[in-house]
């Protein structure tokens, strides 16, 4: 027992010691070969630590997950969704977050809504559910509601699979992507429509809908197709989308954006990659018109079409509007560590 506390001892003072480096070292040379020959075989010790994430966020967070993993060392994850949902929420807003995971989305979500805003956590996962309840409990993240159910287009039992533990945002409720992955069932939940998860008004009044499914999006989608039109005009949808997910459900990806543009949505790309260079590079995030419709997995942003007819609001991997572009929102992703005790910035104690 003696060495196995001073195992996790010394894993801890390493892997503190790296996120250091990896923070606040000012040269990037170096640093994709450090992950690379350092950080991975540190990874299979599957340590939990506790994490910060750059917007000042406590998580618990366990090897060798890349969700978690990347937070742990970053404090950060996807630096391009984290820049546009920083850039596009403020104070008082609601955010439906659907393929919840461990709860940094809604954790970000929740610093930048405010006590006054509400996020709607939804996970199908009970491994996953227990992580994000675990995650909002020690955040006191009064403001996000979380709900242990699939999202779906009719109600019914739906089975989840559980992806390995190295890369459990790979879980997915989806059979057929469930046998390509070759991942193990873990339960079966209640899967519901959205409007009977979230109340309608929530839904229809939401700021941003984000969909993170791992092929289900148009199960999701068409459980709340007839809300669609009726949305709010500020209200944007952020979906990952994925054309063998779509294939699976009979659906192509015209018809699917289809589905958008019958309701006045147009659909942007936002480049995101997984890659450690990501995390290292300082690139403004750019929010293109999607042209290409040949992909396999993409992020897509559908709003009304970009203000005055022009180009959308390109946030940069901070949540700011690049240069020439009004800020779109209230928030940063980047705020400062609060001192311990000391509370987080738009967060509210219960």
């Amino acid at each position: 027992m003696r060495n196995g506390r001073f195992r996790h001892g010394l894993i801890k003072w390493a892997s503190a010691l790296l996120r250091g480096y990896f923070r606040y070292a000012p040269l990037g040379a170096g640093k994709q070969a450090v992950w690379h020959h350092v950080v991975r075989p540190l990874l299979r010790t599957g340590a939990e630590l506790e994490a910060r994430t750059q917007f000042g966020a406590r998580m618990m967070v366990r090897f060798p997950d890349t969700i978690q993993s990347y937070i742990y060392f970053f404090g950060i994850w996807e630096p391009a969704i984290t820049a546009y949902l920083a850039s596009a929420l403020q104070p008082g807003d609601t955010m439906i977050d659907i393929g919840a995971n461990v709860g940094y989305d809604s954790l970000l979500a929740a610093h930048c809504v405010g006590p006054a805003g509400r996020v709607f956590a939804v996970e199908a996962s009970p491994v996953l559910f227990g992580l994000l309840q675990r995650n909002l409990a020690l955040n006191h993240a009064s403001q996000v509601i979380p709900s242990h159910v699939a999202v779906c287009e009719t109600a019914g039992d739906v089975p989840v699979f559980l992806h390995s533990g190295s890369n459990l945002g790979g879980t997915t409720i989806v059979p057929a992507m469930a046998k390509r992955r070759d991942v193990r069932m873990e339960a079966t939940v209640p899967g519901r429509r959205l409007a009977d998860i979230v109340p309608e008004e929530a839904v229809l009044s939401a700021r941003l809908i984000k969909i993170d499914v791992e092929g289900a999006e148009w199960l999701v989608i068409r459980g709340f197709a007839e809300l669609l039109p009726r949305l709010s005009p500020r209200t944007e949808l952020l979906i990952e989308v994925s054309a063998e997910g779509l294939r699976d459900h009979g659906c192509t990806v015209q018809q699917f954006l289809g589905q958008f543009a019958a309701a006045g949505f147009a659909p942007f790309l936002i480049q995101n990659r997984y890659s450690v260079d990501m995390y290292l590079e300082s690139a403004p995030v750019v929010l293109e018109p999607l042209t290409d419709t040949d992909f396999d997995q993409v992020d897509i942003l559908f709003r009304r079409g970009p203000p005055n007819g022009g180009d959308p609001p390109s946030p940069d991997r901070h949540g700011r509007a690049c240069p020439g572009h009004p800020r779109t929102g209230g928030c940063t992703a980047s705020a400062a560590v609060p001192p311990t005790g000391g509370g987080w910035p738009g967060r509210a104690r219960p």
